[in-house]
């Protein structure tokens, strides 16, 4: 869809331009990523109660408070991305949420990885038990009794890992809030986090 005639100040088509020239990127591209970028990241930040501030202060901050607070600010701040998936999209979604934690990810100069994984699962006939491989290799000679009466089973999983660098209460903040997001639509089957990195493991319901 083309707007023509977009009204622009002398001073901000300036500016436009010149990043425009120096990045050789197409004006109109640029002006759609800007326009982009503002609804999926700083409309989501004041929405949400973001500011901007320095990696070096959050580390700080997150440190020195206490961690029943700091999940207290989780369930929060999943709150108002809900707000904000509604104020934009209509309604949230897996697909709305994922958006929006890839723009706001990357907007602020975070890592984030996207991949899909396949498990092979053997489970015994009839008993709706799992056998897991370390339980298989524990059987010794009766294995292969064992083995005839399971079948297999393959789950898909999706990954997403992010990876902030910034501390383990910063990363216990937005990985929880990442959490409860996926949990309206998913089934987390692995949630790990670390000083750098958030890691799920899902399956869509």
């Amino acid at each position: 869809m083309m707007i023509e005639h977009l009204p622009l100040d002398e001073e901000t088509y300036r500016k436009i331009t010149k990043i425009s020239y120096l990045e050789h990127i197409p004006l109109e591209k640029l002006i759609n990523d800007m326009l982009r970028e503002y609804l999926n990241v700083y409309f989501l930040s004041k929405k949400i109660g973001y500011a901007l501030i320095s990696k070096d202060v959050l580390k700080i901050t997150f440190e020195n408070t206490p961690e029943a607070q700091v999940l207290e600010l989780s369930r929060n701040i999943a709150n108002r991305y809900k707000e904000a998936a509604i104020l934009l999209y209509g309604k949230p979604s897996l697909e709305v949420y994922i958006s929006l934690i890839r723009s706001f990810v990357k907007a602020n100069g975070y890592y984030i990885e996207f991949s899909k994984k396949s498990e092979v699962v053997e489970y015994v006939e009839g008993q709706g038990r799992q056998i897991g491989q370390e339980a298989l290799r524990q059987t010794g000679n009766d294995s292969s009794s064992i083995h005839n009466k399971t079948k297999e089973s393959t789950h898909d999983f999706e990954v997403m890992i992010i990876q902030f660098n910034i501390s383990h209460k910063f990363s216990q903040f937005l990985g929880n809030v990442y959490r409860i997001l996926l949990e309206e639509f998913c089934t987390i089957n692995r949630f790990e986090l670390t000083e750098r990195i958030v890691l799920y493991e899902y399956t869509r319901n």
